[in-house]
């Protein structure tokens, strides 16, 4: 899988977050393979790196939350 690859699937699968009570919680990940599957990517390959996904949209999301809910 290139680069570029993981990248376009991290951005399709940007609505797979999973929340509680407007904190995200986790990736939905078996979304995430379905989507990879769909577009030939490799699940072994994907599953590699699903998890650094998870944490950099889980983190953006909560600190882009808690500064709108700063700035109100």
């Amino acid at each position: 899988m290139e680069a570029w690859q993981a990248w376009d699937l991290a951005l399709r699968c940007g609505g797979q977050l999973r929340l509680s009570q407007m904190v995200a919680i986790g990736m939905d990940f078996s979304a995430a393979l379905q989507v990879a599957a769909s577009l030939g990517h490799d699940a072994c390959a994907t599953a590699e790196f699903l998890s650094a996904i998870e944490a950099g949209m889980t983190s953006a999301f909560n600190e882009k939350l808690s500064s709108e809910m700063k700035n109100r």
